[in-house]
């Protein structure tokens, strides 16, 4: 996984559960890539894919 700061392995540690509930796998590395791009920030993309 990308080298994250203690804030973001909390917004994982929240989010990964449902994520990974529907199918998103963050050891992945396109998802890696993906969430490592945003530019709204990391929890807006977690929603964004939740959403999605």
């Amino acid at each position: 996984m990308w080298e994250l700061s203690l804030a973001e392995q909390e917004l994982i540690d929240i989010y990964r559960p449902g994520l990974m509930a529907l199918g998103v796998d963050l050891y992945q590395e396109e998802v890696q890539e993906a969430f490592e791009g945003c530019t709204s920030g990391l929890e807006d993309c977690f929603r964004s894919a939740i959403v999605y």
